[in-house]
């Protein structure tokens, strides 16, 4: 028999459920006769087990009289009936779980008195067993359960469930092969062992299946064993969390609400996911490379964040072709000279609505989003500041020409970037921050932020601010408007003529479960 997950206190519906052991006279009305509130009291609310275990628990109650049974339920279906002699007031109930449930499966069960006339006479009594396949270990002064893996790491059938509300320890790396899941529920916590001097990762290769159901309360984390261990927690404490898919189209299953912390080279690492993946609400906070990065396959994404990533928040690489909206990058310290966002090799993505904030204009030699190789992205509705130069970077094989073009950057703000706001290093002109026509009158063909030159010179381009935004904030004082409404691309994009990944206060969508660059819970 399987049983049910459950939340709160088990419920017994009385109609219908007792008949197999007791036939409960009725009045008029089809109500049971003679509740009398007798309640069995039950030394336990609840315990923890594993599978084809034996659980437990003492029960006692007023004399029920002889003649008298204890009624047993289990997962809402009758498991029994006990006689009881007169004057008995306790029992000690025993049963064996089912070998098959699954990581934090809960199994009911309740406790009834039925008198000699098989008439019901107490209430019920619950008590619950949820189900731990796993070891609970103490790591510094906190339980945690300890995953059981093979010598190897290596999933090669079935699943691992992690159950909502519970905190686990990896021992070593754990690769899913194909065929098998990783399940994660809201509110897990996944702690990486840091004490060997090896970096380890989670990695789900092509034709196996990921499950993480985060919520905006209770999302699930992937981070450091030093947080446990009462020490500092860096980034490369482990490896990397990394889906490999099938390609364009393929699925791979389901991300929502993870945040991935301290992780190494690449924090969130996806190679080859399709659209038919479904990846939203993902948080890199403090990798030691860059924190979120695409590669190959065509998935698509929304409401992504990197938080002082130390190789950049983003990196779209290879022949990665998906649509992303709703993206914030944000450093507020220097580490190297890198960008914050960068679109390279072949990648074609699709890009709306992101804030990309660095360190500040006065910091050394870094900077905001870089276009280069013979990638061809499209980036609308979007803010880079906060930058010491090279807000916009191009290089390479990257072309330019309109907004029907293969590389676009359109409708959005650059400013807070003293040196090279824009900058081309291609032949192409820098058409992205306008110019003067034959009659020295500006044009914006795509539409950015720049309002003209200074004495008429391009190297000088004056640029529209956004009030709020900065190394600090991504949170705009109000709505900055945009004539550009993503949904006009493809119907996968939400309707946001708006600049920025965030609108305004009132629609910040990364409370609750976003570490701010401070180390605290956005709230």
């Amino acid at each position: 028999m399987k049983m049910k997950k459950r939340n709160g206190v088990f419920a017994v519906v009385l109609a219908g459920m007792l008949s197999t052991f007791v036939s409960c006279s009725k009045d008029d009305k089809g109500t049971p006769a003679n509740i009398e509130g007798n309640a069995i009291e039950v030394a336990q609310a609840s315990t923890i087990a594993k599978p084809g275990t034996t659980v437990s628990v003492a029960l006692s109650f007023a004399n029920p009289g002889n003649g008298t049974m204890l009624v047993i339920h289990r997962d809402e279906a009758p498991l029994r009936s006990v006689p009881l002699q007169d004057g008995q007031e306790s029992y000690t109930f025993e049963d064996t779980l089912p070998a098959n449930l699954e990581e934090g499966d809960v199994v009911p069960y309740a406790f009834f008195i039925a008198d000699e006339k098989n008439t019901i006479t107490s209430d019920a009594s619950a008590f619950e067993v949820s189900v731990a396949l796993y070891d609970e270990i103490t790591i510094g002064s906190a339980p945690v359960y300890q995953i059981e893996l093979p010598e190897d790491g290596i999933i090669e059938t079935g699943k691992v469930k992690l159950a909502a509300g519970r905190k686990y320890w990896l021992p070593h790396t754990i690769h899913f092969m194909s065929g098998t899941e990783l399940q994660m529920e809201a509110g897990v916590e996944l702690y990486m062992n840091t004490e060997t001097g090896e970096t380890y990762d989670v990695v789900i290769d092509e034709g196996a299946q990921v499950d993480v159901a985060g919520t905006a309360t209770a999302p699930v984390v992937v981070t450091s064993d030093k947080l446990l261990r009462d020490q500092e927690a860096e980034p490369g404490d482990w490896g990397q969390f990394n889906i490999k898919g099938a390609g364009n189209g393929s699925s791979s299953g389901t991300v929502e609400y993870l945040r991935v912390e301290y992780a190494g080279d690449r924090g969130f690492r996806l190679q080859g996911v399709g659209s038919g993946t479904t990846i939203n609400y993902v948080q890199a906070y403090r990798a030691l490379g860059e924190g979120i990065m695409p590669t190959d396959g065509d998935v698509r994404m929304k409401y992504l964040v990197a938080t002082n990533c130390e190789g950049g928040g983003f990196r779209f690489g290879d022949a990665y072709a998906g649509y992303v909206q709703f993206a914030i990058s944000q450093t507020t310290s220097f580490y190297d000279e890198v960008e914050a966002f960068t679109i390279r090799e072949t990648a074609s993505p699709v890009i709306s609505n992101v804030t990309i904030v660095g360190p500040g204009e006065d910091v050394d030699d870094t900077h905001g989003m870089r276009m280069r190789a013979n990638s061809s992205g499209k980036v609308y509705n979007s803010i880079v500041a906060d930058f010491p130069r090279r807000g916009l970077r191009l290089n390479d094989e990257v072309t330019v020409t309109d907004l029907q073009g293969p590389t676009v950057f359109a409708y959005s703000y650059i400013f807070h970037v003293p040196r090279d706001p824009y900058r081309d290093d291609t032949d192409n002109g820098n058409p992205f921050q306008g110019d003067l026509d034959a009659e020295n009158a500006f044009q914006n063909p795509f539409f950015n932020n720049v309002t003209g030159f200074e004495d008429n010179d391009e190297d000088e381009p004056i640029l529209a601010t956004i009030d709020g935004i900065g190394t600090t904030s991504y949170i705009p004082q109000a709505i900055t408007n945009s004539a550009f409404n993503p949904v006009s691309v493809d119907a996968f994009f939400s309707e946001a003529n708006y600049v920025g990944a965030v609108s305004e206060a009132s629609a910040d969508w990364t409370k609750g479960w976003v570490r701010n660059y401070e180390g605290n819970i956005h709230q």
